[in-house]
């Protein structure tokens, strides 16, 4: 590609001077590179050999929208990445106005950087390019805008995640100041307690809870109530009367009682919240059947990134929504070399991290017997795998969130939780991994 293609023309001149007139067809397809204020908009028709590249700001989107939708083709399309939030006005724009609008995921606009020119560089005028050639390459899909509903719950779980994120950015600070001034502390109450912060807004000091005995001794009883025991009430003011850390200053106190407070102020705002999002959980109709499988919170995070689950046609397709497929990468290598060494296969990891993440930890609840969502069946069918692949937990726990994809797929249409669908308990039973006297006594967990 020759030197000065990417360069970028002000939209405005570009439609006042009809350069659009050099476009043959009766369809136009616009690639669009959204960025904070800049906007890079490369413009073809049927024919990737012909294109120009435009350049607008985000105060002219309602504008370029409406010139662009004023040209004399019978059909505008728009192509974007599906990254951020700086590009959903223009799409809202351009949907007003019955331009179409198609997505390209960001990772083959970045696997394509050096396919068509030889240059593995790639700015916004190049993006916008590829996306518009991509298109032309028939890659894509139409871009569906999330309902109401769907931005209600994903406001919830954000809302969520930025509470227990500025949490514990505070509770890392706090860690280290009681690590020097008030190192028992944290070995008689969780960090995260309300007890604790209470006790540290208030007093900040070793010294204070000392010096104020009966004060410290009402406010646990008060906070903790029946769940803190009268022994530990009395530990911990033996360790504010004998702690081995240093003295804390006057501006270490004021820091400690500022860190405390306002962990335990987001830790009451949060509640609410939580309270809401079980609420929702019930209410909404694509999120009760998982509930009990899967808890509500896990549930509303799984609907909220990757939408309605029965609406997808397999559980495969779930399982590559999750980024659990399986991809390979091998060469050269014979067929009993790679199923002696498998080392190329691996998930994909695509999409968001926050639902894979969510069901890692509902992996992890099945394998401890004191949770709720305890499973003996797979808990002897993870032990067979550990067996299996050299005691790597890892690639076993992932193997099991594979499986729950296809649990949390059927569940989603209607059915309940049944193990031997998803694991082959004869096999378990005859390996000895699983006694019959587990298999009866399960309880029915969705």
């Amino acid at each position: 590609m020759a030197k000065g293609k990417f360069k970028a023309q002000i939209w405005k001149g570009w439609i006042e001077k009809k350069r659009y007139e050099r476009f043959e067809g009766s369809e136009l397809v616009v690639g669009v590179d959204c960025a904070k204020k800049a906007f890079y908009a490369a413009v073809m028709a049927h024919s990737w050999l012909t294109f120009d590249l435009l350049y607008f700001e985000r105060e002219e989107i309602v504008d370029f929208v409406q010139s662009l939708r004023a040209l004399p083709f019978d059909r505008i399309t728009l192509v974007f990445e599906p990254t951020g939030t700086y590009s959903d006005v223009l799409i809202h724009q351009a949907r007003q106005v019955g331009i179409e609008v198609v997505r390209i995921n960001g990772s083959r606009v970045n696997s394509a950087a050096e396919v068509f020119d030889g240059v593995p560089s790639l700015h916004d005028g190049k993006a916008a390019y590829l996306l518009a050639r991509l298109h032309l390459s028939d890659v894509g899909s139409p871009w569906t805008p999330r309902s109401g509903e769907e931005r209600e719950i994903r406001a919830l779980v954000n809302t969520e995640q930025v509470l227990d994120s500025l949490v514990h950015r505070l509770y890392g600070p706090l860690e280290a100041y009681l690590a020097r001034h008030w190192p028992e502390l944290t070995g008689l109450l969780d960090l995260g307690s309300t007890t604790l912060l209470e006790l540290l807004s208030t007093y900040g000091s070793p010294r204070a809870v000392a010096d104020d005995g009966e004060g410290a001794r009402r406010l646990m009883h008060r906070v903790g109530g029946s769940l803190l025991k009268p022994e530990k009430v009395e530990a911990v003011l033996r360790s504010a009367a004998g702690t081995a850390g240093l003295e804390v200053t006057e501006h270490e106190r004021e820091m400690m009682r500022f860190l405390a407070g306002a962990a335990l102020d987001l830790k009451r705002r949060g509640q609410p919240l939580k309270r809401l999002i079980e609420k929702t959980a019930q209410s909404d109709a694509r999120i009760r059947p998982l509930c009990r499988f899967a808890g509500k919170r896990t549930a509303l995070v799984i609907v909220a990134y990757l939408g309605a689950l029965s609406e997808y046609e397999s559980s495969a397709g779930l399982t590559k929504a999750f980024g659990l497929n399986l991809c390979e990468r091998s060469t050269g290598q014979t067929r009993q070399d790679r199923q002696a060494t498998p080392r190329g296969l691996h998930v994909s990891k695509r999409g968001a991290t926050r639902p894979r993440a969510m069901l890692f930890f509902l992996a992890m609840r099945m394998l401890n017997e004191r949770s709720a969502s305890y499973c003996p069946v797979a808990t002897a069918w993870y032990g067979e795998r550990l067996r299996r692949n050299g005691g790597n937990k890892l690639k076993a726990l992932v193997a099991l969130m594979r499986k729950l994809t296809a649990a949390l797929w059927h569940l989603a249409r209607g059915a309940s939780y049944d193990p031997s669908k998803l694991f082959d308990v004869e096999r378990l039973v005859r390996l000895g991994h699983l006694s019959p006297a587990a298999v009866q006594a399960r309880a029915a967990v969705g």
